[in-house]
């Protein structure tokens, strides 16, 4: 064995005790493989100075005597510093190259860093496609100060495209080791800890030659330590004997057998495929476990219990099984729990097998299942005689565990019970584990009232780290960062010790494991009490690093974190055990049945254990690390709506919210387990106000598990409102009292969500019952984000009594009358003038007024500082539009043509700036102003031109990227607003139209963005003019279905009859219907009922075709969130034409149709959705 080879291997040895960092130079880019696949190299130091001889005009006998950093020093004073910049992304052109298999190759390897000193990004994009290392990128100082304890590539002279300067010139070098210090440092104390490697230079390369000097200018000839730079035909020999003087070797590939008669790139692949094949062989020891041999073929119990034994003897000592392990354990689950299954009668040694089983279950996070917990009490039932023994309580207290993740409480607590009055002794690992299972089976079922106490029952020494750990995690949870802080430091110099002292393998990878997530949660604990603190800026000395030595075992928290993540954060869509799809003939169905364990639920569960055993929480404080929660809750929410629930309030984070608790999912829930529910979460949000309202925040980042609910908590309460008992109203109101009256109410989350669902889906008679209630909630100053977050509850209020006309009947008590002066009183005050007179308005709307009441809101509306230019109150364009139905002493006509004025000067406004600006609302105040007013065919004509106008603007505007949809919608609004006011002016009718030349100019726009226009159409054609609507109908576009129904409810509404042919084609598709997605015919049927345009036979029609809508629109475990959602709407739909044909039949003293009782009862259930449930009212 020659010296090169000798050298070669201190190299892997460094490399698989992760002691080798390599520096890579210019030469190592010229590997890379051109994007249009010609041999065409990236230029090096010698290439670029060719091209700055070229810049600077030398002749060849200039050349020979300039080095590269003088030329670029003198391109710069010539051409200027952005010139040199962009001449070498030029000459480089990085996005031309792709890395190759050496780029791939060596970021494969486990570096402790790779330095470069290349602008280019080949490095970058190589760790793209490798999955064996985790590279930090540093492009310059600032990213060190995050990086360190990670393997880093740092960019020492830049990196393209923009991140310089771009180290080039004499000058740069020059002042380096001044202006970029950290590098110069980093690069030094990576050559103390480190072997050295340098690939890609040569004995000549001015940036090898600098760095070289550099660190012997900072640690002396005597201290610099051995370098090896590997070189293909070595250098000259005086070269050589320098470069030795420098503690540099040079390994020459070429005087090594297994390497030399290659072409230099052969033999770089060559050595780095062997510096590979090195680690991975060296690894290949430890990542053989688990052998289970023969173990997969049929064996009796004794046998099986061996393997399992044997293999559990071997295990290496990880603090959990690796995650890419978790396959082949499944393998040996299976057998056993297929013997637990099959083992009807007691055998030999089968609570061993049931202890094993769970230890397996347990080191990769698996809980047991409901069959296995049964089979698995069978057994202990079997062998009550050994309730006393270790191997006994370890399976139960892995039911335990199993029991808390499923919500089976009663077991549970039954269970915990018992084994706490048998190992209730203050010592030991039992009940070390009773009281964790304790504090966390609080946090599960939201009684976190006692969780401090429970938390600081958890014993905590050094001899059990990893209990420990998850009692640090839990006190940071709960922001005790410095009692978790002095734990871990304690544990993690003791665990320490041990690895250090320790020569046994197995031990040493027990605690490395064990260090590196002590170490890992240290950190994530200090940056949370950090920023707790309002200091977000990291300091490098905070941050605790593993014993680099020790990362031989390779049991890194990140990467195994990383795994379960990466497959945790695809997209997913639940699919059932049964699905149908269509096959390739037509006509036929393929059905797909799913056998097995869902793989997806499964590592969801085990992510849930991996993240609880290795002692990192989603949140802590401020600081978050829930990457893979949101997957997680996805994959298990079809089996447990507590598990969402849960990682939603560890996590802090409303989108696991919306993401799992769909329509879908809570309609799987039976309403007694919703009231269940909905009054822990109560429970629980009082608490988090209460907690909160205890803690002295010295600012916002200061917060802790406890806080949690009151950003989640409200918005899972206004979902399961959909389906809740009645009871379950009354208590949402005073909660929403309570938070309204909340000191610290600006802490609480979608409280609007809340306020509005709950008004929106409690039954009438609660709304009436809890009316009084309203007047107790507190007014909100004039604040954008208290406006938004706590709206006025008596606007939503008003909204649900003006749909069932029971406007104006309700009389105020003595006290309301004193608090409607009170309120009267504040709108002079400017905090609160708007929502004083908001709140008044909608009072003033909702009950029956005394005069003395609408006098003094009469004074306070039409106050003349109030006004506006047109006389109206200036309180908002819905004060202008609604001003006649406000007490007044004007004339009706009067205040109706001054809201007409003041609509028709906004549109002009909008049209004379040229620019889009609350058209929307304008579009809304509009249509109130239009149903009031009387239209001339002069000022229909003068609504027309202005329509044109408004088009154009649209227009104009949808080719902006910020534009386009507020175009259409624009353009939208048009097409209805003028086709009501064509209606309205009595100029059409059945057998009448209207034309101006002006509608082809609109209808021509609107045909250019494909916007139906079937009422317009409707109003200017001569014959077959129902046909607009009915291609409209039938076309098989619900947009223009939408505005097919628009049509028909204007038409209806103005008492126009509709023909007799398209009410036969909307009959017959309902009635025909296959398929739920219909909810267009329907609505325009009601429209046509409700009007009582169909004869008798055609609504008995329709109400026996109501039927099979049910069965159609019933959610099943097929359905996906778009099909829940279409389905729901038709079944609101369906339910809303059930109740139009019963108002018919009691309006024409019919019988009511047997359909309709039908659909009837189904609406009154209890367990329908709130909104389906409301259409009866």
């Amino acid at each position: 064995m020659n010296i090169n080879e000798l050298y070669v291997n201190e190299i892997k040895k460094s490399l698989i005790y992760k002691h080798a960092a390599v520096l890579i130079g210019s030469g190592f880019s010229r590997n890379a493989d051109r994007v249009d696949g010609t041999d065409i190299h990236m230029p090096d130091w010698f290439g670029l100075a060719d091209e700055f001889c070229r810049k600077l005009g030398l002749v060849d006998k200039e050349k020979k005597y300039a080095d590269t950093l003088t030329l670029a020093q003198e391109v710069e004073e010539m051409y200027g510093r952005p010139f040199l910049d962009n001449l070498l992304r030029e000459q480089m052109l990085d996005d031309q190259y792709l890395p190759s298999k050496l780029h791939i190759d060596l970021m494969r390897l486990p570096w402790s860093d790779v330095f470069t000193t290349n602008y280019d990004t080949l490095l970058e994009r190589a760790c793209q496609k490798i999955t064996e290392n985790r590279y930090h990128i540093v492009v310059n100082q600032n990213d060190l100060l995050y990086s360190s304890g990670q393997a880093r590539i740092i960019k020492l002279h830049g990196s393209f495209p923009s991140n310089g300067p771009f180290i080039i010139t004499e000058e740069d070098f020059r002042t380096y080791p001044y202006d970029h210090a950290p590098f110069v440092n980093t690069v030094q104390q990576s050559l103390l800890e480190n072997i050295f490697v340098l690939i890609g230079f040569s004995g000549n390369d001015p940036n090898f030659l600098k760095w070289i000097g550099w660190i012997h200018d900072n640690l002396g000839l005597k201290n610099s330590p051995k370098i090896f730079l590997i070189s293909y035909t070595g250098e000259a020999e005086v070269k050589a004997k320098m470069l030795a003087a420098k503690n540099i070797e040079v390994i020459v590939l070429n005087d090594i057998d297994k390497y030399k008669d290659y072409s230099y790139k052969n033999a770089l692949d060559k050595f780095l495929s062997d510096l590979i094949n090195s680690v991975n062989e060296w690894k290949s020891n430890r990542f053989l476990w688990p052998d289970f041999g023969a173990s997969y073929n049929e064996r009796s119990g004794k046998e099986l219990l061996k393997v399992l034994q044997e293999t559990h003897a071997q295990y290496p000592g990880w603090i959990t099984i690796p995650y890419k392990k978790h396959k082949i354990i499944d393998h040996i689950l299976f057998k056993v729990d297929f013997f637990l299954m099959t083992a009807l009668e007691k055998e030999e040694n089968e609570l061993e097998i049931c202890s094993e089983f769970c230890w397996f279950s347990r080191m990769i996070g698996r809980p047991l299942f409901n069959k296995t917990i049964s089979n698995i009490l069978r057994v202990l039932n079997r062998n009550t005689e050994r309730a006393c023994e270790e191997i006994f309580i370890d399976v139960q207290l892995y039911i335990l565990y199993s029991y808390r993740i499923h919500g089976f409480d009663d077991e549970w607590d039954s269970l915990y019970s018992d084994l706490l009055e048998k190992n209730g002794e203050e010592k030991g690992l039992i009940y070390i584990a009773l009281m964790y299972e304790k504090a966390m089976h609080m946090i599960y079922t939201l009684q976190w009232q006692n969780l401090e106490e429970a938390v600081s029952m958890i014993p905590a020494d050094n001899e059990h780290g990893e209990w420990l750990l998850k009692k640090c995690a839990l006190l940071a949870m709960i922001r005790r960062y410095e009692e978790a802080e002095k734990l871990l430091e304690g544990c993690i110099f003791y665990v320490r010790r041990i690895i250090l002292e320790s020569k046994e393998n197995k031990t040493n990878v027990r605690y490395v494991s064990l260090e590196g997530c002590l170490v890992s949660l240290y950190n994530y604990i200090k940056q949370a009490h950090r920023v707790s603190k309002g200091n977000w800026l990291a300091n490098n000395d905070d941050q605790e690093q593993p014993l680099k030595q020790d990362y031989v075992n390779d049991y890194i928290w990140q990467i195994e974190n990383d795994r379960f993540t990466g497959f945790l954060s695809k997209e997913y869509v639940y699919t059932p055990n049964e699905r149908r799809t269509p096959a390739f003939d037509i006509g036929l169905m393929t059905i797909h049945n799913k056998t097995g364990d869902d793989s997806n639920a499964i590592n969801a569960y085990e992510f849930i254990s991996f993240r609880e055993m290795t002692g990192h929480p989603f949140q802590i404080g401020y600081v978050t690390n829930k990457e893979g929660a949101e997957g997680t809750a996805l994959r298990v929410n079809h089996y447990s709506m507590m598990i969402p629930l849960i990682l939603s309030l560890l996590a802090s984070d409303n989108k696991i919210v919306e993401s799992s608790f769909t329509r879908l999912e809570i309609a799987r829930m039976d309403i007694r387990d919703v009231d269940i529910l909905m009054d822990k979460c109560l429970s629980l949000l009082y608490f988090s106000m209460d907690y909160y309202a205890r803690k002295n925040h010295v600012n916002i980042y200061e917060t802790d598990l406890m806080e949690y609910p009151l950003k989640v908590m409200p918005e899972i309460l206004s979902r399961l409102c959909v389906i809740c008992s009645k009871e379950k109203y009354d208590e949402i109101v005073d909660l929403l009292i309570y938070i309204y009256q909340f000191e610290h109410k600006d802490m609480i989350k979608n409280v609007n969500k809340l306020t509005r669902r709950v008004v929106q889906y409690m039954p009438l008679e609660a709304v009436k019952k809890n009316a009084d209630k309203f007047w107790k909630f507190n007014l909100m100053p004039v604040n954008a984000h208290l406006n938004k977050e706590f709206p006025d509850p008596f606007y939503d209020l008003w909204s649900r009594l003006a749909k069932h006309k029971e406007l104006g009947l309700i009389s105020m008590n003595d006290e309301q009358i004193r608090l409607y002066d009170g309120i009267l009183e504040r709108s002079s005050e400017k905090e609160y003038h708007e929502t004083a007179i908001t709140r008044a308005t909608f009072i003033y709307k909702i009950y029956n007024l005394s005069d003395i009441q609408k006098n003094k809101f009469k004074s306070v509306i039409w106050n003349e500082e109030n006004l506006n230019e047109f006389g109206l109150p200036n309180l908002g364009s819905f004060y202008c539009v609604l001003a006649d139905e406000f007490p007044h002493d004007k004339d009706n006509k009067e205040i109706l043509e001054s809201a007409e004025k003041f609509i028709v000067n906004a549109f002009e406004k909008n049209i004379e700036q040229g620019v889009l600006q609350n058209y929307d609302n304008y579009f809304q105040m509009a249509h109130r102003v239009v149903e009031k007013v009387e239209i001339t065919e002069d000022k229909l004509n003068k609504a027309v031109k202005l329509a044109v106008a408004l088009c154009n603007i649209f227009d104009k505007f949808s080719d902006s990227y910020f534009g386009k949809n507020d175009a259409r919608k624009g353009l939208e609004h048009v097409d209805e607003l003028i086709g009501e006011i064509i209606l309205r002016s009595g100029l059409v009718d059945s057998e009448k139209t209207y034309y101006n030349e002006d509608l082809n100019e609109i209808i021509n726009i609107l045909d250019k963005y494909g916007i139906p226009h079937a009422l317009l159409t409707w109003c200017i054609t001569d014959g077959k003019r129902h046909e607009a609507i009915t291609k409209s109908l039938f076309r098989g576009d619900s947009y223009f279905v939408h505005n097919a129904n628009q049509a028909i409810y204007f038409l209806t509404q103005y008492n126009i009859s509709v023909s007799e042919k398209l009410k036969t084609r909307l009959i017959d598709s309902i009635y025909t219907a296959i398929s739920y997605q219909v909810n267009g015919f329907a609505l325009g049927l009601e429209y046509l009922i409700g009007a009582d345009l169909l004869t008798d036979d055609q609504c008995q029609q329709i109400a026996e075709s109501l039927y099979k809508f049910d069965e159609m629109t019933k959610l099943t475990d097929t359905d996906t969130n778009d099909t829940v959602s279409g389905k729901l709407i038709m079944r609101k739909v369906t339910s809303i034409l059930a109740h139009t044909l019963y108002e018919w039949a009691k309006r024409n003293s019919k019988v009511i149709p047997e359909g309709v009782t039908y659909w009837k009862i189904i609406s009154e259930s209890s367990e329908e959705f709130a909104e389906i449930r409301l259409c009866w009212e």
